[in-house]
């Protein structure tokens, strides 16, 4: 019974062992946050982020060559 305990506790235990340990990076300009994705804010080419003006649908449709129709 005490080598069952034994067995169960040591499975238990084993996915701990590879897990991984902590990174640490430093992002400051534009090169390092440009490969990322945003979601409510804003790239500048300095390298300051900023809230993103909300962008609202005007027209929607199920067209997919909408702009061969529209005159200049």
């Amino acid at each position: 019974m005490r080598l069952q305990l034994r067995l169960l506790a040591l499975a238990c235990v084993a996915p701990a062992l590879y897990a991984g340990g902590t990174a640490t990076w430093e992002m400051n300009n534009y090169r390092d946050f440009v490969g990322g994705r945003f979601a409510g804010i804003s790239l500048s080419r300095d390298g300051r982020l900023r809230l993103a003006p909300r962008l609202e649908t005007v027209f929607t449709s199920d067209q997919p060559v909408i702009w061969s129709i529209a005159q200049g």
